[in-house]
């Protein structure tokens, strides 16, 4: 009788388990389906207040939408400049030194005989370029630093040099410290676009200070590092040869970062 009983309780309590098991699955299904809608809901909020398309961030497969073009040479732009007038809008905010194109001959031709890699890159950062150029805009810096990411990461917020350099900008780990960017176990502000580019910026001003407005040294600097360029300067000093960029010895990966964005500039001022 009692074995009886405490079979009686056992599929009672079976039965129950099953009942809460089914209850609980209902109510977790019913939750993440409000979840779902709630977050389909949030999503086309912020489509309809930001109409993407404007930005070509999304575009439909059959879409076919005109690229942006640069101005041709001598054409001058309209005042009123519109957000697909990306490369005229660029071209007014140039202020480096102008450099004989012969200089920087073979990364132009690097450049031209690869159009659809140039492309593809360009393409790559069309996200970032409108927020990368309006913040120089605003702080008033050369508009050739927003090329900088085409030759750093090709403007891939994933990039990660052999030597740990990440984002766009390719900080290091203690350059980012330095230029107060957060890292953590789940965040990594280097690879963050609009905290990298704020640091990117206000480091290149502070870099550009330090070498009294060069902004050849200063992408040097950045590049190679403020002490490295320093002592490049000081040794052609102490031996009486000049100290602009050009007659330092400098890693030649520097010597070739420098030029590559003077022939970007080149290109795009020059389409044709």
């Amino acid at each position: 009788m009692g074995l009886i009983i405490r079979t009686n309780r056992l599929w009672m309590l079976f039965i129950v388990t099953l009942g809460s098991a089914a209850i609980t699955d209902r109510l977790i299904q019913s939750g993440l389906i409000l979840h779902e809608q709630n977050s389909q809901d949030m999503f086309r909020q912020v489509v309809s207040a930001t109409h993407p398309e404007i930005y070509h961030l999304f575009r439909p497969p059959d879409s076919n939408i005109p690229p942006a073009s640069p101005p041709e040479i001598g054409e001058q732009a309209s005042d009123a400049v519109s957000g697909t007038d990306i490369w005229t809008r660029m071209g007014r905010g140039f202020i480096f030194p102008v450099v004989d194109p012969d200089v920087v001959r073979i990364y132009i031709d690097e450049y031209t005989k690869h159009p659809f890699l140039l492309k593809q890159v360009l393409q790559r950062g069309e996200p970032y370029l409108f927020h990368i150029l309006a913040r120089l805009e605003q702080k008033g810096l050369p508009a050739e630093l927003a090329l900088l990411p085409v030759v750093e990461s090709a403007f891939n917020p994933f990039a990660t040099s052999p030597a740990g350099a990440a984002g766009i900008w390719q900080f290091m780990s203690e350059t980012a410290a330095y230029v107060g960017l957060n890292r953590d176990w789940w965040y990594d502000g280097r690879r963050d676009i609009i905290a990298s580019t704020d640091a990117a910026l206000d480091y290149l001003a502070q870099l550009n200070k330090r070498f009294d407005d060069d902004w050849l040294l200063t992408l040097a600097a950045y590049n190679a590092g403020s002490a490295r360029v320093r002592n490049a300067i000081r040794k052609n000093r102490d031996a009486g040869k000049p100290t602009d960029f050009w007659h330092l010895s400098l890693p030649a990966e520097t010597r070739s970062y420098v030029p590559k964005i003077i022939a970007l500039r080149t290109i795009i001022e020059n389409p044709r």
